[in-house]
C-alpha cells in the first residue's frame, strides 16, 4: 500500500510543502514514484516519518534528526522510549500544577483568598516548568515552599515594601539600608532554593525574564537590578 503526498500530509497533520522539503533535504525520500512522477510513500516511509515527528517534539533540528536516524542503532524503539520519557516529564509537571490549582480552588470555594505565595507557585508552574528547572529542582522548590510559605509571606511583603521605599527615596544601592535589604532578600531566596546557589540563580533568571511575575510580586526588573547591585 502506498500513499500519495497529499494523503500522507493530511493524515500526518503536515503540509505538502513540508513533505516536499523533507524530500529535498533527503530526510524523507519516498520509496516509489508513479508513472506520472508523483511521490508514493510506503510503510517504511511512514515509520520514518513517525520517527521524525517524534524527535521534532524533543526540539531537535532537522539536521540533528537526520543524523540520528541515519546513524543511530537504537532505531524506532529508542525514538519511542525518548518520547515516552518526555511525556512522563510533562505528566509530572501537569500533575503538580493540577494539585496546586485544586488547593487554590478549595480556598476560593471556602471564600478564603489565597495568599500571594499560593498564586506565585501556580503562576511559576505555568510560565516556568521545564523552561527553567529540572524535575528534581521543581520538587525541591515545591518541598521548600510547602514547608515555609506561610512563614515567609510576611517577610517577603515587608522586604518588597522596603525596596519600594528605598527606590522611591533615591537611596543608593550601596547605602547601609540597601545592603541590609539585599542580604535579607538573598537569604530568603536561598532558603527557598534549599541552600543551592545554582538553583538560586535560576530563580533569579526566571523572575528577570517573566513579566507576568513582575506584576504578581511587585518587583520589576528595576527592583531586581537594585537588589543585584
Amino acid at each position: 500500500m502506498f500513499l500519495k503526498i497529499g494523503e500522507l500530509a493530511r493524515r500526518a497533520g503536515l503540509t505538502v510543502r513540508a513533505l516536499r522539503h523533507y524530500d529535498d533535504i533527503a530526510l524523507l525520500v519516498p520509496s516509489e514514484r508513479s508513472s506520472g512522477g508523483y511521490r508514493l510513500y510506503g510503510r517504511k516511509d511512514v515509520a520514518r516519518l513517525y520517527r521524525i515527528q517524534a524527535l521534532r517534539r524533543l526540539d531537535l533540528s532537522l539536521a540533528e534528526i537526520q543524523d540520528l536516524l541515519d546513524n543511530a542503532a537504537g532505531g524506532l524503539s529508542e525514538v519511542v522510549a525518548r518520547q515516552v520519557a518526555q511525556l512522563d516529564r510533562e505528566i509530572l509537571q501537569a500533575s503538580a500544577l493540577r494539585a496546586h490549582l485544586l488547593a487554590l480552588q478549595d480556598q476560593l470555594q471556602a471564600s478564603k483568598q489565597p495568599g500571594i505565595d499560593d498564586w506565585l507557585v501556580a503562576l511559576e508552574s505555568m510560565v516556568a516548568g521545564a523552561k527553567y528547572f529540572s524535575d528534581d529542582e521543581q520538587r525541591v522548590l515545591s518541598t521548600q515552599r510547602n514547608g515555609c510559605a506561610d512563614a515567609a509571606a510576611p517577610e517577603r511583603a515587608e522586604l518588597t515594601n522596603w525596596l519600594h521605599r528605598l527606590v522611591a527615596a533615591g537611596a543608593s544601592p550601596e547605602s547601609p539600608q540597601a545592603q541590609a535589604l539585599a542580604q535579607r532578600w538573598i537569604a530568603l531566596l536561598l532558603e527557598e532554593a534549599g541552600g543551592d546557589e545554582g538553583l538560586l540563580m535560576k530563580i533569579y533568571a526566571m523572575h528577570w525574564n517573566e513579566p507576568s511575575l513582575h506584576a504578581m510580586t511587585g518587583v520589576d526588573r528595576a527592583g531586581i537590578r537594585y537588589i543585584s547591585h
